[in-house]
């Protein structure tokens, strides 16, 4: 934990006090953006991958715990695995790379001291990042891009081997984002505890998804699980707009661990 505040201060020194208190030590604030075409790829999970994963967050001190909700138009809540894949711009995730691609396995939490969030339970990207469970993590093969009307998403690490080819249609179906998942993003917690406190605009709220119908390759393991026939995908043909409020309760616990 001294170590990361450590690091936090060294990151706002010198930064113009608009973007944060230097008195209070109030949550640094840094815009963002994702880029067209990112991707979102949802399991529902079964009983024994529930308490697997759980187990997993266990692992790093924190009482949370995996919750149901909706994702996108279920009839019932469930719980659910997304894999997001998109390319970004952000000094907040990565350090030298003026834009990168990034893929998340996130899953939806209750915090027993925080409330209900998003949870990173592990990432990949294919520049230098920052995050408070690792501080400084090194790149990972990460590939996100388009080549015509093909979308190719893949990811790997010692945890994470997702490859995904799919195809843009006109057929491709619209719809509106859930409000459960907007919801859920006000909070993106990392697996200790620590969270980023997350701003949008219309960009998100009003924005327009479409569900591909012409899936070409996908297959996906995590944490040792295979996953199979996903509940649902979709992807975002325009830019997303967020602030990210960085490492939001840093000094507000001290009963988040590193």
């Amino acid at each position: 934990m001294k170590i990361l505040k450590w690091l936090y201060k060294g990151m706002i020194t010198g930064l113009p006090s608009l973007t944060y208190n230097p008195l209070r030590l109030n949550t640094f604030i840094a815009p963002f953006e994702v880029k067209p075409f990112s991707t979102y790829i949802n399991f529902k999970l079964t009983p024994p991958q529930v308490d697997h994963i759980n187990n997993y967050l266990k692992n790093y001190g924190q009482d949370q715990k995996l919750i149901p909700t909706f994702v996108h138009g279920e009839e019932k809540e469930d719980y659910f695995l997304s894999v997001i894949i998109y390319n970004c711009s952000s000094p907040v995730f990565d350090v030298f790379a003026k834009e990168s691609s990034r893929c998340e396995i996130n899953t939806y939490i209750y915090n027993k001291k925080f409330g209900n969030g998003t949870v990173i339970v592990d990432y990949t990207s294919n520049s230098l990042s920052m995050d408070p469970v690792n501080v400084f993590k090194k790149p990972e093969f990460t590939m996100f891009h388009k080549i015509n009307d093909t979308m190719y998403c893949q990811s790997r690490n010692k945890n994470i081997n997702l490859n995904l080819k799919y195809k843009i249609s006109d057929k491709d179906k619209k719809s509106k984002i859930d409000k459960d998942l907007i919801r859920l993003t006000d909070k993106i917690f990392y697996a200790n505890g620590i969270f980023d406190k997350l701003y949008y605009d219309d960009s998100l709220i009003n924005a327009n998804i479409y569900n591909p119908i012409f899936i070409r390759k996908l297959s996906f393991s995590f944490l040792d699980l295979k996953f199979e026939n996903p509940d649902s995908i979709f992807y975002f043909k325009d830019e997303i707009r967020f602030a990210g409020g960085l490492w939001e309760n840093l000094y507000k616990s001290k009963e988040v661990s590193v």
